[in-house]
C-alpha cells in the first residue's frame, strides 16, 4: 500500500488517482429540454427523463443506447448524501437537468455507474438553496483509477446479472402499466374478472385479454404475448411478452385479485364494544362485553367469570377469539359532593370478526326493542 496525497488515504501500490475527466465523457450537448407546453403538444411512448426520473412521454427519442444520467441541479443528492444517478436505456429523450455521462470505455458502464453513486455529494455540488454540480466539478472530481484488467474482470462477473436486472425492470415497468390499466377499470364497475377464460376472458366490457399462442422461442424459454383488444373497434395493443413463469405469475395475481373481491363482497363483520373494568397496570381485570343484545360481564365455558391479570391479558384473550381490534376510546366521568370532586376514567375497546349475513341478521333481530319495551 502507498499513500496518495491526492486522495488522502492509502491505495495498492502501482495503483494511481485521477480526475474523473479522465475516465468519462459528457454528452451534455445532446440534451434538449421541452417546456409543459411544447410536451403537451409531443405525447407519445418514449421516456422524456429529469434530473431524478421520467417526467413525461413524448413521440421522439435522442438516445437509443445505455447511457447515465446524474442530476445537474435541483435534487442533487439522494437520502444518504450521495447523487442522483440512473442507468438509462432504450428509446429516450434528457432534458437540460442531468448530466449525461458515458465512461471512456464503453464497456465500463455498470462500472462508473457504481463509481458515480460513490461520490460525495458536498465534495462536488455549489449553492445553498438551489444546489448545483457543474461539469467542472464533476470531472474535477478526483477519484482512484483502478487497473483496467481489473473493471473488465468486474464486468465480466457483473454484466449478466445488470441485463438480467434490466429485463426484470422493464416487467415490472410494464406490469406497473397493466395494473394502473386494469385497477381503475375493476374498482368503478367498469370491468369485473371472470373465472372462464376460455370463453369471456380476464375482462370484458371494454377490454378483453388474450393470450396468444406461442409467439417466440427466446432462450429455450416459451414467450407469450399479451395483448389487448378494445372491443370498440376490434383494434389490439400489444402490452407486453413474457416468459412461462411469469405468465402464470400474472394469472395467480389477477386470480388473487378476483378472489379478494369476491371475498370482500360476502364478508360481514359482527361487532361487540369491550370495557376493561379495574385499573390500569393492576394484577386485576374484568371484562364487560356488549355484544348488541345484552351487556355482560365475561364467562368462561362453564359460567364462570373470568378475571385477567392485565388488560393486556384481556385484550390477547379477545383476539385469540378471533376479535379484531379497530379502535379504542376512552371516557372521563366525575362528580361533585361536599365541595370535592373526583374523576374516573374508562377504556372501551371497539372489535370485530368475520360473521356471516345470517348471524348479524340475527342480532339485530334481538338487538331491536319492541314498541311495548
Amino acid at each position: 500500500m502507498a499513500y496518495s496525497d491526492i486522495l488522502k488515504k492509502y491505495i495498492p501500490k502501482d495503483w494511481i488517482a485521477s480526475s474523473l475527466r479522465e475516465l468519462v465523457d459528457l454528452e451534455d450537448s445532446k440534451r434538449k429540454p421541452l417546456s409543459n407546453a411544447q410536451r403537451a403538444n409531443r405525447k407519445g411512448k418514449y421516456p422524456y427523463y429529469g434530473a431524478t426520473g421520467i417526467m413525461d412521454y413524448i413521440d421522439d427519442f435522442i438516445f437509443d443506447y445505455d447511457i447515465l444520467l446524474l442530476a445537474e441541479d435541483g435534487s442533487t443528492s439522494d437520502s444518504n448524501g450521495f447523487p442522483v444517478v440512473q442507468y438509462v436505456w432504450g428509446e429516450v429523450w434528457v432534458n437540460n437537468h442531468a448530466h449525461i455521462i458515458l465512461p471512456k470505455d464503453r464497456a465500463h458502464l455498470v462500472y462508473t455507474y457504481f463509481l458515480l453513486k460513490s461520490i460525495p455529494v458536498k465534495l462536488i455540488e455549489t449553492g445553498s438553496i438551489q444546489k448545483k454540480i457543474s461539469q467542472d466539478n464533476l470531472l474535477g472530481y478526483k477519484t482512484l483509477n483502478v487497473p483496467k484488467g481489473l473493471r473488465d474482470l468486474y464486468t465480466e462477473r457483473i454484466q449478466a446479472i445488470w441485463e438480467q436486472k434490466k429485463l426484470a425492470t422493464e416487467d415490472i415497468i410494464q406490469l406497473v402499466k397493466l395494473r394502473d390499466e386494469l385497477l381503475p377499470l375493476l374498482m368503478n364497475g367498469q370491468v369485473s374478472l371472470n373465472s372462464d377464460l376460455s370463453s369471456r376472458g380476464i375482462m370484458h366490457y371494454f377490454y378483453k385479454i388474450f393470450l396468444l399462442n406461442l409467439f417466440e422461442i427466446r432462450e429455450k424459454k416459451l414467450i407469450f404475448a399479451i395483448e389487448i383488444k378494445d372491443n370498440r373497434n376490434g383494434t389490439y395493443t400489444n402490452i407486453f411478452k413474457t416468459d412461462m413463469k411469469k405468465l402464470f405469475a400474472l394469472l395467480f395475481a389477477l386470480f388473487c385479485l378476483h378472489a379478494q373481491a369476491q371475498k370482500q363482497d360476502s364478508i360481514c363483520y359482527r361487532y361487540i364494544i369491550a370495557e376493561p373494568q379495574g385499573k390500569l397496570f393492576s394484577d386485576k381485570c374484568k371484562l364487560r362485553i356488549d355484544d348488541g343484545i345484552k351487556p355482560t360481564r365475561e364467562k368462561g365455558k362453564k359460567g364462570e367469570s373470568i378475571t385477567f391479570k392485565s388488560f393486556a391479558a384481556a385484550l390477547m384473550y379477545l383476539t385469540s377469539q378471533g376479535w379484531e381490534l379497530i379502535s379504542n376510546y376512552n371516557t372521563v366521568s366525575g362528580a361533585v359532593a361536599n365541595g370535592y370532586g373526583g374523576s374516573s376514567t374508562s377504556t372501551y375497546w371497539i372489535l370485530r370478526r368475520p360473521s356471516t349475513k345470517e348471524e348479524v341478521q340475527s342480532i339485530l333481530d334481538k338487538s331491536l326493542l319492541k314498541d311495548d319495551e
